[in-house]
């Protein structure tokens, strides 16, 4: 039975809607569906329903992707997409009469041009955009969405994107500001203001000094308008709030490194590292498809050692591809020694160093030093609590504070990661700031934390004290609730990673009783039920 496909929208533009019947046509001459079109482009089913049904311009990668899969002759196609991009480009007419402060606004453009070689995140583009074409609510309700992720992760490239796609649906204007809030000195939203109201065709002398004033007028412009505000960098709520429309019809979109810069009402969306097969074919289209096909296995470890992260993986091509005479392999073993990736990736810009040391019992910075010195990726609450000697309620609060600044993530409910790129650059710092005795305290700290809840586990286990000579249990609550053998055989099997990593840690700091009680906690202990069929306690 052959596919019904809905009517496409009125109004789609010509030359728009002939590529997307062309494009019908040639999945129902195939007989393809949705989701075998996905597998075979990498891009998701939703993107292709949105993009065949008219919701959406056709993305040119994903089109490439889908001709180059099927072998057939692009001329036809991306001709028809050359002609969609440049209609949907076209300058509008001249106005006929001198434009007021409102038309002024017409003329606006600031968006600043789009990364060339942008790769991936298509979900997430399509995903922010409905938000802001999501036109439905209280006559006062702005749709906004806001961007966080870790510096370094592409929310500025991806932020420009989404605009660029939706900037035709905002006729009177797109405004831009760079907020710099990860900087030394983020903008004043007062300043911003000026900059705008006079863009908007207020004169300079008129401006009025006070920020609620300045505020109320940017509202008052923007009333009945159909604009798009980018705030790129936001620092917080207080810095964003000045700078949001006031009425339905205009939309906003923020970046920013803290989860806690989202007004009253946004919808959020995290930036996590890049997939693999996107973080390969950006590292291809920099350094050559030739050079990488030549030497997959360096090219596979130089993407390992850039961890996801777009950044790196931008700095590191680029720096192949201003090098011709080097090959993958010499990268590659470059990348190889954890203590060279900061200085030779530069992910200097990845936040580290915006943390300020400030009074109180422990800082930002100090505690990321101390928690890089965890020799493994995931760390539980109790063990970072060890390591900054402190109690698990304070730690969570510091702990949740780096993670809202999205120097820390989450992968379960008090277990926390650190991305490998910025664990590195954290314990150089730790290397240089932290004193030996600090770094072999902390570390000391954390072994032993493990080795009294291993010994606990292993006592809970066997039904019987272990009377292993250990030091001290370790101060400020940090002992384990385990509380039964059913609870101890699941944390030795969900810390064996961390137990393993801490054993080599212990061996390192000469601590051999530590290590074999861990050690002993790594065997594959079998689960309660299976003890008792097999008369065991």
């Amino acid at each position: 039975m052959p596919f019904v496909w809905s009517p496409l929208p009125d109004e789609l533009p010509p030359t728009a809607r002939r590529l997307v019947v062309e494009l019908r046509a040639l999945k129902d001459a195939r007989g393809l569906s949705f989701q075998e079109i996905g597998r075979l482009t990498h891009y998701s089913r939703a993107s292709w329903e949105r993009w065949l049904n008219g919701k959406r311009p056709v993305s040119r990668p994903a089109l490439e992707s889908l001709l180059a899969a099927l072998g057939t002759d692009s001329g036809r196609l991306l001709q028809l997409l050359d002609e969609t991009e440049q209609a949907a480009a076209a300058p509008r007419p001249p106005l006929a009469e001198a434009p007021d402060a409102a038309e002024a606004s017409r003329r606006l453009a600031q968006l600043p041009a789009v990364v060339a070689d942008f790769v991936g995140r298509t979900e997430k583009i399509d995903g922010l955009a409905e938000v802001l074409l999501h036109s439905c609510g209280a006559p006062g309700q702005v749709p906004i969405a806001v961007l966080t992720g870790g510096g370094g992760y592409g929310k500025t490239a991806l932020a420009l994107q989404v605009a660029h796609s939706v900037a035709r649906h905002f006729p009177d204007g797109q405004l831009h500001a760079d907020l710099r809030g990860t900087g030394p000195a983020p903008r004043d939203p007062a300043e911003v203001l000026a900059g705008w109201l006079r863009d908007l065709g207020q004169m300079p002398e008129s401006l009025p000094d006070d920020l609620d004033a300045r505020a109320a007028r940017f509202r008052s412009l923007l009333a009945g308008k159909h604009c798009l505000v980018v705030l790129d960098d936001a620092l917080d709520a207080a810095q964003v709030g000045p700078l949001l429309p006031g009425s339905r019809g205009s939309a906003v979109l923020i970046t920013s490194r803290n989860r806690l810069a989202s007004p009253p009402g946004a919808v959020r969306e995290h930036l996590e590292e890049l997939p693999a097969e996107d973080a390969r074919c950006l590292f291809g289209r920099i350094v050559g498809a030739s050079r990488v096909a030549a030497e997959p296995a360096a090219a596979d470890a130089i993407l390992t050692a850039c961890g996801g992260l777009p950044l790196a993986v931008r700095l590191a091509a680029t720096r192949l591809a201003n090098r011709p005479e080097w090959s993958l392999a010499h990268l590659a073993e470059a990348l190889e020694g954890e203590a060279y990736r900061p200085e030779m990736l530069q992910v200097e810009p990845l936040g580290f160093t915006r943390l300020i040391d400030g009074e109180g019992e422990l800082s930002a910075a100090r505690a990321l030093r101390l928690l890089s010195l965890f020799p493994a990726p995931e760390l539980p609450l109790p063990a970072a609590a060890a390591l900054l000697g402190m109690d698990p309620c304070r730690t969570r609060g510091l702990l949740e504070q780096l993670v809202d600044a999205s120097l820390l993530g989450t992968v379960a409910p008090d277990r926390y990661r650190m991305h490998d790129l910025l664990r590195a650059c954290a314990r150089e710092y730790a290397r240089r700031d932290l004193a030996p005795a600090d770094q072999l305290a902390a570390s000391r700290r954390v072994i032993r934390w493990y080795a009294h809840t291993a010994e606990h586990a292993l006592a809970l286990i066997r039904s019987r004290p272990t009377h292993v000579p250990l030091e001290p249990e370790p101060p400020l609550g940090l002992v384990s609730g385990l509380a039964d053998s059913e609870q101890a055989v699941a944390w030795c099997s969900a810390e064996r990673a961390n137990l393993a990593a801490v054993i080599r840690l212990a061996f390192s700091l000469g601590r051999p009783v530590e290590a074999r009680v861990l050690a002993t906690a790594l065997r594959p202990w079998p689960e309660p039920e299976t003890r008792r069929r097999n008369g065991r306690p």
